[in-house]
């Protein structure tokens, strides 16, 4: 469980540290670049793409990491683990149940563009588009 955890912090380190960086590169680019061209957001899609990806895989990887760290501390002590993994569980739901619900109600045109297998990323709870089409 150790080295499970140490290789899922590695790997969130990793995700988190390059979609800072290339995030930082599109952010100063934006700033030099998008007066003068109008189809800027068009232009670095594939970027904003492979940021969004980096950014799933930090979650993923965080929230592995924090499972496996909470499972490997309080193994024997039943009710400490029970806790600290329930919250663990809800924080986690609840905020990509938001992240989910802004993104069901706030951009429902392009997510019927988006391929399929981009869908589930972005909106993982899919009930909430269905909900803000209503």
């Amino acid at each position: 469980v150790d080295r499970a955890f140490e290789a899922a912090m590695a790997l969130s380190i990793i995700a988190n540290i390059f979609q800072a960086m290339f995030a930082s590169f599109l952010w100063l680019m934006s700033i030099l670049f998008s007066g003068s061209h109008q189809n800027w957001v068009y232009g670095t899609r594939y970027l904003l793409l492979f940021c969004h990806i980096l950014l799933i895989c930090v979650l993923v990887f965080t929230a592995s990491g924090i499972a496996l760290g909470l499972y490997a501390k309080f193994t024997p002590h039943w009710p400490e683990l029970g806790v600290t993994l329930a919250f663990f569980v809800v924080v986690l739901l609840y905020g990509m149940w938001a992240t989910s619900n802004i993104a069901a109600t706030e951009i429902p045109l392009e997510y019927y563009h988006f391929p399929n297998w981009f869908k589930w990323g972005l909106v993982s709870v899919p009930f909430s588009l269905e909900q803000s089409v209503l």
